[in-house]
């Protein structure tokens, strides 16, 4: 098992991943990214940290589903059913007039804040004129979320959520269960462009409505999340919103001048 890494050996893994792959993890926070790399190690069965390097070297395919289990957090569909409520009511609102509706769920994680947008627009019957960008840092993470496929042990939360965020129909409108399994509609996605792009990637295509990334900056250091931030200010239309978690801030960024507080609970921004 794989415990205990140094600071030594995370720059021994960044400096392989960068050589190897021209992929940057230098800028996560290195407490949580740390914890991350043992995680994800001892996910995949992997003995020592030597192991970890050389499979990282040679295997393209280990190393795209290590990466995956580095990046993606646990989350939950309709995760902070006040959050849902308050984008619903705050923000999606103000978009029916829109012939189009841009959105882009930036760092998506393994599907299920994705999937709970998409039935927040049905039930509002904005979906159809919804078109939405979904990234992740891998293929690997994006394959996972496209199956839209999740262990049925997670629908009493999911189900719970749902009913705190009042939702208009039941959960279970939305799935089928077949062998502890729950298989999501998907047609929920049929409206998603996936594409595999880091955060701070300046070319993401066009400009959007509303960006949608929660709980992923707290695990970047001050440095990429200021051109994190600086890139979602680029990527908004004017009177855009940005929605990230609760424990998360763009006070620091030197874009951060440039929103407007839309939610101070729920951690909602709108660009001026």
């Amino acid at each position: 098992m794989i415990s205990d890494i140094d600071l030594i050996d995370v720059k021994s893994l960044n400096k392989v991943i960068n050589e190897t792959y021209s992929v940057d993890f230098s800028d996560y926070a290195t407490t949580s990214f740390k914890r991350r790399v043992e995680k994800a190690g001892n996910s995949l069965h992997i003995p020592t940290f030597e192991v970890l390097l050389e499979k990282i070297k040679t295997d393209t395919n280990f190393y795209e589903r290590f990466v995956s289990n580095l990046v993606v957090d646990t989350t939950e569909f309709f995760r902070d059913p006040s959050f849902w409520r308050k984008l619903r009511e705050e923000v999606i609102v103000k978009f029916r007039a829109n012939n189009t509706i841009r959105i882009w769920v930036a760092g998506c994680s393994s599907g299920e804040e994705l999937l709970s947008l998409a039935i927040l627009l049905k039930e509002e019957g904005l979906y159809d004129k919804s078109k939405i960008l979904a990234t992740e840092i891998n293929e690997f993470a994006l394959m996972k979320i496209k199956s839209a496929v999740y262990d049925a042990k997670s629908l009493e939360t999911a189900e719970s959520n749902y009913e705190r965020y009042e939702g208009k129909h039941k959960f279970s409108d939305y799935y089928t269960e077949i062998n502890g399994e729950i298989t999501m509609k998907l047609d929920l996605l049929t409206n998603v462009n996936f594409q595999a792009k880091h955060l701070d990637d300046s070319n993401i295509p066009g400009k959007y409505d509303l960006i949608l990334c929660r709980n992923v900056l707290i695990y970047f250091n001050p440095a990429l999340q200021d051109r994190v931030i600086g890139n979602f200010s680029n990527s908004l239309f004017p009177s855009g919103y940005l929605a990230i978690g609760v424990k998360e801030s763009i006070s620091n960024s030197r874009k951060g001048n440039e929103f407007v507080v839309v939610s101070q609970e729920e951690n909602i921004y709108k660009k001026k």
